[in-house]
């Protein structure tokens, strides 16, 4: 797994009713690859809008981020479950998964992501 940083800003949206809503601007995400998987944006917690991400009961084990914990977004009345999550890797993963830490990831096949 590679972890880099993202060299311009990031626009997470979701579309709800025609119309598109921000929910995440960060000119802080890092860029994460892993073998077999879709590349993944880490945004810090602090880029993404306040209370619109509520912890959902979903909790996974991944082998190479450990403890992976979801959230659900609730905007206008509609609830996207499990659209976000966030990494709690284990000291013994390595510092560079530390890096994950306090980050939120979201499903990409969910939201829009614009980098610019």
């Amino acid at each position: 797994m590679s972890i880099e940083p993202q060299s311009s800003y990031v626009v997470v949206s979701v579309e709800i009713d025609g119309g598109n809503y921000e929910i995440a601007l960060s000119g802080n995400a890092l860029s994460v690859a892993e073998s077999g998987m879709p590349d993944e944006l880490y945004l810090p917690a602090g880029d993404v809008v306040p209370q619109m991400l509520v912890a959902s009961s979903t909790v996974r084990q991944c082998p190479n981020k450990g403890e992976v914990r979801y959230f659900n977004l609730e905007l206008w009345g509609h609830i996207f479950e499990d659209i976000a999550w966030m990494a709690h890797p284990d000291a013994a993963l390595g510092q560079n998964i530390a890096q994950l830490r306090d980050r939120i990831a979201f499903d990409t096949s969910r939201v829009n992501v614009i980098t610019m």
